[in-house]
């Protein structure tokens, strides 16, 4: 407070006001950083899920609008693990959209064409 006609007991409340807040704010952040920590060890909820899953845009005509060439490529990004596990009896789920998946995918393979007929292959019918 700079003004001139501010009394010094006016001075001191503003003080021990801004005091105040201060330290609400930082036991703000505190709780708040608690939370933090408690929420990152804590698995999400069905709500936590349910509200999650609404906010996804839904891509139903959009990908129905795409030409066959983009969906196959969409799909061969698309890789998808869903793993069983017994003991809590749930079911783990991973999706991932990569653009490298299917480069990925064919690098390690050698394109060779059709196999040769070899007569060892063949097999008599009777």
């Amino acid at each position: 407070m700079e003004a001139e006609d501010a009394t010094p007991s006016l001075r001191g409340r503003v003080g021990a006001r801004i005091a105040e807040l201060e330290e609400a704010l930082e036991e703000r952040r505190q709780h708040a950083n608690a939370l933090a920590a408690q929420s990152a060890d804590a698995s999400p909820t069905v709500a936590d899920l349910t509200t999650a899953l609404d906010r996804l845009p839904l891509l139903t005509e959009w990908l129905q609008g795409l030409p066959q060439a983009e969906l196959r490529a969409l799909f061969d990004s698309l890789q998808l693990q869903i793993a069983f596990q017994p003991q809590t009896r749930t079911i783990d789920v991973e999706v991932r959209l990569s653009r490298t998946s299917r480069q990925t995918a064919t690098a390690g393979r050698r394109r060779s064409g059709p196999c040769p007929r070899q007569e060892s292959n063949l097999r008599h019918t009777v």
